[in-house]
C-alpha cells in the first residue's frame, strides 16, 4: 500500500493533518428527490403529455413516503426513473394496453428493493401468494402475523425486507382498486414478468378486433378457440366487457360472441361454460340495453336450428341456461338470477331443437329415443331440464320439456315399433355393469337400496321427475301391441 512504502504508521493520523476538519453532508430532503424522481420519469416520457402526472396523482402520502424510503437518494431516484421508463417504452410498442402501469411502478420499485422477493414472485408466486377467486392474494403472515384461525398461511423464514409487505400489498392487497389489465388477476400475472402476452392467451387488443364492424362473431371465437387459445383467457376477457357501453352492434356481435363461445366449450371438461350463463344475467344489462341483448340472443339461437352440426351442443348450451329454483340449508329459497331470456323461451327453444332434429331424421323410430348413448338420446336427455334444487341427495325435481314434442311425432308414425321391443329396450337402460347372478339370493342382497336410487335417478334426469305416466303414454301411444 501506499501509506506502507512511505513509511506511514498510522494512515487516519497522518490523513487528518491534510484534512483536519470533519465534514457532514447534509440529508437531501425528500421533497428534492420526489421532484427529481417526478422530472426523470416525464423526461423519458413517449406515451402523453399528462402520464407522468396521472401517475403521481395516484399516490397518497402514504405511498409516497413508502416510495421515498426506498429511494432515499438520487441516484437511486435517477436510476429507478431510467428501469421503469426503459420497460414502459418497449410495452408502449408491444403490448398497449396490456398492463397496468402502476403495477408495473410497484413491480420494477420490489426489483431494485429485494431481488430475492421478486424472483420469488417470478418463479414461485405460491410461496408468497394465495389463489382467491381468479385473482391473488398475500398469504396471511407475510403482511402482518398470521392468526390460529388463519387460512393460506405463509410457510418459511421471512426473508425478505422491511419494507417488503408493504409493496406487495399495492399489488396484490385485499383492499386494492383493481383493473382489467391488474397483476394480481392469475390472466394478467406473468405478463409482468415476460413484458409481453402469451400467444396461448387473448389478447386485450384481439378482443377489440371483436367490435370492428366487419367482423363476423362466429368466425372470430372459432379461430380463438381453434388456434389453442386458453379457455379461462377468453372468458376472462369477455367478462371484462362492460356491456353498457357497447353501441347496438357491438353489442349484438358481443352476444352473438358469447353464445358461440358456449356452444364451442359446452362438452369441454372443466371448461369455464357457466361464465356464458353469467354474462347473460339480466341484472348486467341497462334496462335500454335488455331488450336488445333478450331479442338477439333469440334470434341467433332459432338461426342456429337450420344447424344440423351444432343441435346437440345447442341443447346442452340451453339447458345451462335454465335457471333453477334452489333452496340453502334452512330449506328457504335463494335468491334466483334470471338471463335475459326466461325459463319459459328456454323451455321453447329446447322443444324445438327437439322438433328440428326428429324432422330432420325421418329414419328415427320410438326406440331410438331410449337409447341413452344415441344423439336422438343425448338431445332428449338434455331437454330434460333441472328445475328445482334440494339440498338433499335424490330430492331435486326435473322435468322433460321434449316428451310431448317426442310423443307427437312417433304417434303419427306409420311403422311402429311393438310393445315387446318397447320392454325389452327399457329393461336395458342404464343396466350397465350390473352382475348376472346364479343365486337369488345373491341377486336380493346385491341389489340394494343405493342401486335403486341410482337407477332411479338416471330415470329422472332423462325422462323427468314424474316418468312414469308420461312413459305410459308414450308406450302406448307409439308402440303397438303385437
Amino acid at each position: 500500500m501506499f501509506w506502507k512504502k512511505k513509511n506511514i504508521k498510522d494512515a487516519s493520523s497522518y490523513l487528518e493533518k491534510i484534512f483536519p476538519i470533519e465534514v457532514h453532508l447534509p440529508k437531501v430532503e425528500d421533497y428534492l428527490i420526489w421532484d427529481t424522481l417526478y422530472s426523470d420519469i416525464d423526461a423519458q416520457n413517449s406515451i402523453n403529455g399528462n402520464f407522468t402526472q396521472s401517475l403521481f396523482e395516484q399516490f397518497n402520502n402514504n405511498e409516497r413516503a413508502l416510495i421515498l424510503r426506498i429511494l432515499d437518494n438520487y441516484r437511486r431516484a435517477k436510476r429507478f426513473a431510467r428501469l421503469y421508463m426503459l420497460n414502459l417504452s418497449y410495452l408502449s410498442e408491444q403490448s398497449r394496453g396490456e398492463i397496468k402501469l402502476l403495477d408495473l411502478f410497484w413491480l420494477e420499485l420490489l426489483q431494485m428493493y429485494d431481488k430475492k422477493v421478486y424472483n420469488k414472485l417470478a418463479n414461485e408466486p405460491n410461496s408468497l401468494l394465495y389463489y382467491d377467486n381468479a385473482r391473488y392474494k398475500i398469504r396471511n403472515g407475510v403482511l402482518r402475523d398470521a392468526t390460529k384461525g388463519d387460512k393460506d398461511v405463509y410457510a418459511g423464514d421471512k426473508f425478505w425486507k422491511e419494507e417488503t409487505p408493504h409493496i406487495l400489498e399495492m399489488m396484490f392487497g385485499n383492499y386494492i382498486k383493481t383493473r382489467k389489465q391488474s397483476i394480481c388477476y392469475t390472466e394478467n400475472y406473468e405478463k409482468y414478468f415476460t413484458l409481453g402476452v402469451s400467444p396461448y392467451k387473448l389478447s386485450i387488443k384481439e378482443m377489440k378486433n371483436l367490435f370492428a364492424d366487419d367482423t363476423n362473431p362466429d368466425e372470430v371465437v372459432n379461430e380463438w378457440v381453434d388456434s389453442g387459445k386458453y379457455l379461462n383467457s377468453i372468458a376472462y376477457q369477455l367478462k371484462q366487457v362492460n356491456v353498457n357501453q357497447l353501441e347496438e352492434n357491438q353489442l349484438k356481435r358481443f352476444l352473438c360472441c358469447i353464445l358461440c363461445f358456449g356452444i364451442r366449450i359446452v362438452h369441454y371438461r372443466n371448461s369455464p361454460v357457466w361464465t356464458v350463463k353469467e354474462m347473460l344475467r339480466e341484472e348486467q344489462y341497462d334496462k335500454d340495453v335488455e331488450k336488445i341483448a333478450h331479442d338477439t340472443v333469440l334470434s341467433w339461437v332459432r338461426a342456429k336450428l337450420g344447424n344440423e352440426e351444432v343441435l346437440c351442443y345447442l341443447s346442452s348450451l340451453l339447458n345451462m341456461l335454465y335457471v333453477p329454483i334452489e333452496y340453502d340449508e334452512q330449506n328457504n329459497k335463494k335468491k334466483s338470477f334470471p338471463l335475459v331470456i326466461s325459463n319459459e323461451e328456454v323451455e321453447t327453444l329446447l322443444k324445438e331443437v327437439m322438433k328440428s332434429h326428429l324432422e330432420k331424421h325421418p329414419e328415427f323410430t320410438a326406440l331410438d329415443v331410449m337409447n341413452e348413448k344415441g344423439v336422438l338420446g343425448y338431445i332428449f336427455s338434455k331437454c330434460c331440464v333441472h328445475v328445482e334444487c334440494e339440498n338433499v341427495p335424490y330430492n331435486s325435481i326435473y322435468k322433460q320439456f321434449a316428451f310431448d314434442v317426442v310423443i307427437a311425432h312417433f304417434a303419427n308414425k306409420k311403422e311402429t315399433p311393438t310393445q315387446k321391443e318397447y320392454k325389452e329396450v327399457y329393461n336395458a337402460m342404464f343396466q350397465v355393469n350390473i352382475p348376472v347372478f346364479d343365486n337369488p339370493e345373491d341377486e336380493f342382497f346385491d341389489w340394494d337400496y343405493y342401486r335403486s336410487e341410482e337407477l332411479d335417478q338416471k330415470m329422472q334426469e332423462y325422462f323427468g321427475s314424474s316418468y312414469d305416466n308420461k312413459l305410459e303414454e308414450f308406450r302406448t301411444k307409439c308402440f303397438v301391441i303385437e
